[in-house]
């Protein structure tokens, strides 16, 4: 059958207004962020495992670890915070002025107390991490205020509707200042390189990341921040950044504990292994996770506008996007992921193959099980976040202690796996039981079933 003039008229119309949607320029401005954050992320670990070896990596990893871990209550939640409350003041300066004072004020005030605690700990090895890693957390523990400061600069622009512009600082900027000088230094002076000073280039690049980021936050927040009154509803944001926070926290800390526990239970080369292995797998995550964050704001304004059926929609959309991403980002790690490790990093790590494919089959279980997180995030209902990622946060300590000393980094991976299956099948449950949203890939055909 020839389709009418009419059909084609619609069919344009709607690509049309798909071109011009805020949600399609920021998909299409976080994809190019995407690609180029995947392409700096590999330059720069094989860069580190080149020239740092497996043992130095999990040097490197190990003091980064215990740096996120300690600056967990630094930022607690306050990106996502500060990205809901700015999508839903609309043209109310007094709200944005106010969450924005809030976050910076938490910010500071924890990095206070935080940042001292860890260097005290740094010289008093009150991590048990060796004396080459101990050196090191003094400048990590730096790292804390920086990128959380950035990152609370960025989820304000992002609130604006503006996500892909609000990620470049962090996402972008950051990672390739630091890949840049990796490069740069390995090139023009080789053996230069040690963990002390891979962390002192990663403080470089995060503090000119906060610099951009506070010049773009300045053209879209000037004007709110010359407004007079700000709102600032200190017990509901302080309630809402806790229970972020604890979730946020959890997801942040599970990979570094994870780290943490295999350089306890196994040894410093199973470390550098296991990053290698994770770091391919957030490549798959990120790509997965494109529209997903993309979508955040829309998805409060949707539900604020009580457009169920639209929301509905969206989320299976983002369910089955994230889906196919991670399927397709398997298959290439299953078939040729050897290859490509023995050909990037060197000799020494094929054996991250395993934890490889095992973290990238989680990836994409999760993917399947859909945005919950997200959905439950973005609608105020962040305790129940809270307790999906504390299961999966409890369920993968308890597994990893009992696998990494027989299997050392698969046994790592395995239980990140386990853990992930767990969150993502109790998120989909409370989804569809308290909003009556299918939050995975079957989506709205099951809905109608």
């Amino acid at each position: 059958m020839i389709p009418s003039f009419a059909s084609l008229s619609r069919v344009r119309s709607g690509l049309t207004v798909l071109r011009r949607s805020a949600l399609a320029q920021s998909v299409a401005g976080l994809s190019g962020i995407t690609v180029a954050e995947m392409a700096i992320g590999l330059a720069t670990a094989v860069v580190l495992g080149r020239e740092l070896g497996a043992e130095g990596l999990g040097i490197y990893s190990l003091a980064i670890a215990a740096a996120t871990l300690a600056g967990l209550p630094v930022e607690f939640g306050l990106p996502g915070l500060v990205m809901r409350e700015v999508a839903l003041a609309g043209p109310n300066g007094a709200a944005e002025k106010g969450i924005i004072l809030f976050a910076a004020s938490v910010i500071l005030a924890t990095s206070m107390i935080v940042v001292p605690l860890l260097l005290v700990a740094g010289h008093l090895s009150a991590l048990g991490l060796g004396d080459t890693t101990r050196a090191i957390l003094p400048l990590a523990a730096l790292l804390i205020p920086v990128r959380a400061l950035g990152k609370a600069l960025g989820a304000a622009v992002a609130g604006r509707h503006r996500v892909a512009l609000g990620s470049v600082p962090q996402r972008l900027v950051r990672p390739g200042a630091f890949a840049l000088a990796l490069v740069a230094l390995a090139a023009t002076t080789p053996g230069w390189l040690t963990p002390e000073r891979a962390v002192l280039l990663q403080l470089g690049a995060s503090a000119l990341a906060l610099g951009l980021g506070l010049a773009l936050f300045l053209v879209y927040f000037t004007g709110t921040m010359r407004t007079r009154h700000a709102t600032i509803m200190w017990r509901p944001w302080l309630a809402a950044t806790l229970r972020l926070g604890v979730s946020h926290g959890m997801m942040q800390a599970q990979p570094q504990l994870l780290l943490l526990l295999t350089g306890l239970l196994a040894s410093v080369e199973e470390v550098g292994l296991f990053r290698i292995a994770q770091r391919a797998a957030e490549l798959v995550a990120g790509g997965a996770a494109i529209v997903r964050n993309a979508a955040a704001p829309r998805i409060a304004s949707l539900h604020a506008g009580e457009e169920l059926a639209r929301l509905q929609r969206l989320v299976t959309f983002l369910a089955r996007v994230s889906f196919g991403l991670a399927l397709a980002g398997l298959a290439v790690y299953v078939v040729a992921g050897q290859w490509l490790l023995t050909l990037l990093f060197g000799s020494g790590f094929p054996a991250a193959w395993g934890p490889m494919v095992i973290l990238t089959l989680g990836i994409s279980l999760q993917a399947f099980c859909g945005p919950g997180a997200l959905l439950m995030n973005m609608l105020r209902r962040e305790s129940v976040t809270m307790i999906g990622f504390a299961i999966s946060l409890g369920i993968s300590v308890l597994l990893a202690a009992a696998l990494i000393s027989p299997f050392g980094a698969a046994g790592a991976a395995w239980a990140t796996v386990f853990g992930q299956i767990v969150m993502g099948v109790f998120l989909l449950h409370r989804a569809w039981r308290e909003l009556g949203v299918e939050v995975s890939a079957i989506g709205v055909s099951l809905r109608r079933g």
